[in-house]
């Protein structure tokens, strides 16, 4: 994403000025710090302030760049110190090194775009007020040691910290954190960031039971988490704003306790019911994709729905033309968009008792896959063993099948993936043809 909206002229090499360009008065404007991270949508109506190269900066400016040079990676090492004749600047863009020596007390915000390298201890160290940090397109170590403990708005990629999660927890004022890049991470390092109103993970698993006492929180953005339920999460009474993605949230239980929730995304996900839904009376937008549930959930969702009084915009993947006519009767002026829209009948077919996901450009798989609890459908100790009995079944009846398939089972799940739909369909068929038999004993 473009930090600032600019003349093409100006930056035939985004991120970077030559010796003319940083003679200019007239770079463009900058994004707001929520539209930069991602907070936001774009819209014209709204614009940031004016944005001037560093090298021009006067009273009366706010908002300047330090950039780098063409084709040069931080460089050069552009020393700020030279803002103190420029007291009305409280932003910084940087697309390279930035360093003072000196306090700037006024500077507020600190934007490092295009690969720019954060400053050092000593630098951060010399803005006491910093308030907005951003710092995402650096992948490499980062020391946060120097930085404000009044801090408000940071955008980071959690793989780059030192120290990990937990050097942020003494930015007792964030109220927005947007990370990336959680993998190795836990969020109870942030259990204590109880101001928070703002916050967006992605790919962070464990921990979320521990943010209970976020109670201020407005909107969370969370990319495969691991919990049971919502239930822990019964304190965000202000919750406006929810997005959850991926197959560790096993149940919906607990959302009704997010009475003032107006806009909630479920996608990639496999649940156990969708009744909590019907009971967010102030919900607005809801957007459902790639969403496996139990046929009588899904049947009674559109009913629900329609009981729903502030409900004006739905997504989802497929929708009967009956639960489209009883929303847009119940809903004058909703808003209704889907993929695909099926014959009513199809709703009251019977349905596979293991859920296939086809590949998902959104989420950047190409493979066909089962991701689901077999253990207790076959009454065996774990999904170890029902990996164990599916190879087992698939050996004797299509034995080089197994050399095409690709297995990463979890304790909670069986996980098997493969390049074409026609060879997870063996799989399903193979797998309810044994959950059958487990039933009839």
């Amino acid at each position: 994403m473009k930090v600032i909206e600019s003349d093409p002229s100006l930056a035939p090499d985004e991120g970077a000025l030559d010796e003319s360009q940083r003679r200019s008065r007239s770079l463009g404007r900058a994004r707001t710090f929520r539209q930069l991270f991602g907070l936001d949508p774009d819209d014209p109506k709204v614009k940031g302030d004016r944005v001037v190269p560093i090298e021009t900066a006067r009273k009366g400016d706010t908002r300047v760049f330090a950039a780098r040079f063409p084709h040069q990676m931080n460089h050069p090492v552009i020393d700020i110190a030279r803002l103190r004749d420029a007291p009305s600047v409280t932003s910084i863009i940087a697309s390279t090194i930035v360093q003072a020596r000196s306090p700037l007390p006024q500077i507020a915000e600190l934007v490092l775009a295009h690969g720019a390298k954060p400053p050092d201890v000593e630098t951060f160290r010399c803005l006491p007020n910093l308030k907005v940090l951003w710092t995402k397109d650096w992948p490499l170590g980062f020391d946060p040691s120097g930085v404000a403990s009044g801090l408000e708005h940071l955008g980071i990629s959690f793989s780059m910290l030192q120290g990990g999660v937990e050097s942020l927890s003494r930015f007792k004022q964030l109220r927005t954190l947007v990370a990336w890049d959680g993998a190795r991470a836990n969020m109870k390092g942030l259990a204590g960031l109880t101001r928070l109103e703002t916050l967006h993970v992605e790919g962070v698993a464990s921990g979320w039971h521990t943010l209970g006492g976020c109670t201020e929180l407005r909107e969370v953005f969370m990319l495969f988490p691991k919990l049971a339920n919502l239930r822990v999460f019964n304190t965000w009474k202000k919750l406006k704003k929810l997005y959850m993605h991926g197959k560790g949230i096993r149940s919906l239980e607990g959302l009704e306790a997010f009475a003032q929730l107006e806009w909630l995304t479920l996608r990639y996900m496999k649940l156990d019911s969708l009744a909590p839904i019907g009971q967010l009376a102030k919900l607005r937008t809801l957007v459902i994709d790639d969403v496996a549930c139990d046929a009588k959930s899904l049947a009674v969702l559109p009913s629900m729905l329609c009981k729903l009084p502030r409900l004006r915009e739905l997504s989802c993947d497929t929708i009967t033309k009956r639960a489209y006519e009883q929303l847009m009767a119940a809903h004058p002026g909703i808003k209704i968009s889907f993929g695909k829209m099926v014959k009513d009948a199809a709703a009251g077919a019977a349905r596979s008792t293991v859920t296939v996901m086809p590949p998902s450009a959104a989420d950047g798989t190409t493979d066909w896959s089962i991701f689901d609890d077999l253990a207790g459908q076959l009454s065996l100790a774990d999904n170890y063993a029902a990996e164990r009995l599916l190879k087992r079944e698939l050996k004797a009846q299509k034995p080089a099948l197994l050399e095409r398939l690709d297995w990463d089972t979890e304790s909670g799940n069986v996980c098997v993936s493969a390049v074409t739909e026609a060879d997870i369909r063996v799989v399903e068929k193979v797998a309810n043809a044994l959950i059958r038999r487990k039933k009839k004993g």
